[in-house]
C-alpha cells in the first residue's frame, strides 16, 4: 500500500508541470511532431541480438524511429527468459496478467506511429497527444518487465521449479545461440 501512497505523491509534480506546459500553450503540437521519433517495432528483436539489424546498434531504422534511447530495449536473453518463463507459469495470478497488460499497454504506445490508426486516436487525446518521442516511455516497460522478473525469482525457491526454469533457459539460449551463428 506504501508502494502505490509513493507513486500518487510523485504524480503530484507530474501534474503540475503537465498543467504549466498546458498553460504555456504547448500541449498542441501538430501531428507530425507527436509522431516523430517513435520505436520501431521490430527493435525488440535487439533485445537477443543486438547487431542483427547491422552496425548502427542505436538508430538501424533512421533517427526518427529511435528515441535515442533505445539502448534501454537491451534487456538481455536472462531478463527475457525470466520475464517469459514468469508470465508462462504464473499466468493464471491477477497482479502478473496486469502487469502483462500494463507492460503492453506502453509498449504500443512506445510504437505508436507505426501501427495504423492509433497515433491518430492518441493525438487527439488531450493529454497524451502533447508528447513527443513517445518512445522514451520505454523505461515504463522496462519496470513492469522487471517486475514479473521479480515474480519469476521469487517463484524459483522450489528444486522442481528451478529445474523447470533451467530448462528453459537452456533451450532459449540455444535457439538463441543458433540464430546468431546462422546470420
Amino acid at each position: 500500500m506504501s508502494y502505490f501512497g509513493m507513486i500518487c505523491v510523485q504524480l503530484l509534480p507530474v501534474l503540475g508541470i503537465m498543467h504549466y506546459y498546458s498553460q504555456a500553450g504547448a500541449s498542441s503540437p501538430d501531428y507530425q511532431y507527436f509522431t516523430s521519433y517513435c520505436m520501431h517495432p521490430f527493435k525488440l528483436i535487439m533485445m537477443l541480438l543486438p547487431n542483427i539489424f547491422g552496425e548502427e546498434i542505436l538508430q538501424p531504422f533512421g533517427l526518427f524511429n529511435s528515441s535515442e534511447m533505445d539502448i534501454e530495449i537491451f534487456l538481455g536473453v536472462g531478463i527475457l527468459a525470466l520475464l517469459l518463463f514468469g508470465l508462462w507459469r504464473q499466468k493464471k495470478q491477477f497482479r502478473v496478467r496486469l502487469l502483462a497488460f500494463l507492460a503492453a499497454g506502453v509498449l504500443i504506445y512506445c510504437v505508436n506511429a507505426h501501427l495504423p490508426l492509433l497515433p491518430q486516436l492518441l493525438y487527439r487525446i488531450p493529454f497524451v497527444g502533447g508528447f513527443r518521442c513517445s518512445s522514451r516511455a520505454l523505461f515504463i516497460f522496462i519496470f513492469f518487465c522487471y517486475t514479473i522478473a521479480a515474480l519469476a525469482v521469487s517463484s524459483l525457491r522450489d528444486a522442481a521449479e528451478l529445474r523447470r526454469f533451467a530448462r528453459w533457459m537452456l533451450y532459449l539460449l540455444g535457439m538463441t545461440t543458433l540464430v546468431a551463428v546462422a546470420y
